[in-house]
Order: structure tokens, then C-alpha cells, then sequence
């Protein structure tokens, strides 16, 4: 793996790119894979966890935030909808 001797900040586009590369193709199980790896993981975690994440890929949130809020309670009967054959076609 090709060392810059700076700190990754100060690196070049082009040595950033160069370096991210090689850890990501580094043998499995040696630190720099790992660290692309898990890097890699907990950036997608936090960004597609996050409401600019959603806002960029158009998810609303969750459909139930608050959880199921009376999901001990009997179903209210005002809320039935009849089904019948004629309705559903």
C-alpha cells in the first residue's frame, strides 16, 4: 500500500482516491481493509439514518414514528370497511 507521509486531510484528490482504493482492495481481514470497510458502513449507516439521507432520496420517514399507539385496544368499529365484490372491482 502506497504511504503519502501526510496526514489524509492534506492528501490530493487524485492520493485520497489512490489511497481508499488500496484499502478498500487490501487483504481481507488486515487493518486497512477493516477500517475502509467498517468506514464504509457507518458513513452509509449514519447518512441513509439521518433526514438529509432521507430528503435525498425522497423517503418521508417511517409510517408509523410513534410506534403502533393502541395496538392493545379492540379495533373501532367505525373504522370497518365493508368489502364486498361490487366494491372492490
Amino acid at each position: 500500500m502506497k504511504k503519502f507521509q501526510n496526514y489524509f486531510s492534506l492528501l490530493t484528490p487524485e492520493q485520497r482516491t489512490l489511497l481508499l482504493k488500496q484499502a478498500e482492495n487490501a487483504t481481507e481481514n488486515s487493518i486497512p481493509y477493516e477500517l475502509f470497510h467498517r468506514a464504509h458502513k457507518d458513513s452509509l449507516k449514519i447518512f441513509y439514518g439521518s433526514k438529509q439521507g432521507w430528503d435525498f432520496v425522497s423517503y418521508y420517514g417511517p409510517p408509523q414514528p410513534l410506534g403502533y399507539p393502541g395496538h392493545d385496544l379492540p379495533p373501532d368499529a367505525s373504522d370497518a370497511k365493508t368489502l364486498t365484490l361490487e366494491n372492490d372491482i
